[in-house]
């Protein structure tokens, strides 16, 4: 009897495949191909209290970055991965690795490694997807200077999917930060 109450599961669990879940995010989480839409972030930590704005413009796969009161150790690129980390996963070799149970919730996860041939950004990531809407809820990226995890919650505007906030963390730097979304044009 407890064999036929696994089988569902165990069905379903097999059901994902690493291709099927990126390809369901992809769709689930496409965009305008031309938009400019800003970033609001606040960080706070035992390095102090920063905040700054960005503007990101978007043309396709030309994705250009304007931010104003950036502290240093904020790159161009690290705002524009976040902002569309969907686009900074191309840069890994993607696996599934299973079900992950966070807050009571199931989440697909994703286990990434940078490509071997680039050697800069995220040298390892880890992505939680809800299984129903398959857009990403949580990024945990690796660097060479630490870890940053942000958890993500989107709007809706006529049936696509855009970020919202990401709030989140900077390690080892015990630092939080916010991002807020806002202005979206398209």
């Amino acid at each position: 009897m407890l064999i036929l109450l696994l089988l569902p599961t165990a069905a379903q669990a097999s059901a994902y495949t690493t291709a099927s879940i990126i390809e369901n995010m992809n769709k689930a989480m496409r965009q305008p191909v031309v938009m400019q839409y800003k970033q609001e972030a606040y960080a706070r930590g035992l390095l102090g209290f920063y905040r700054w704005t960005s503007t990101i413009t978007q043309n396709g796969s030309d994705i250009q970055v304007d931010s104003q009161n950036a502290p240093s150790f904020v790159s161009a690129d690290m705002m524009k991965d976040i902002s569309d980390f969907r686009k900074a996963m191309e840069r890994f070799n993607w696996e599934y690795t299973g079900i992950t149970r966070r807050s009571g919730k199931e989440y697909l996860t994703l286990k990434g490694v940078r490509k071997p041939h680039l050697s800069s950004g995220a040298t390892e990531a880890d992505v939680l997807i809800d299984p129903a809407t398959y857009l990403i809820i949580r990024i945990e990226a690796r660097y060479s200077w630490g870890k940053m995890s942000l958890d993500q919650s989107y709007i809706y505007n006529d049936g696509v999917a855009y970020l919202e906030k990401q709030e989140g963390s900077l390690s080892p730097w015990m630092m939080k930060i916010t991002v807020t979304y806002s202005d979206y044009k398209y």
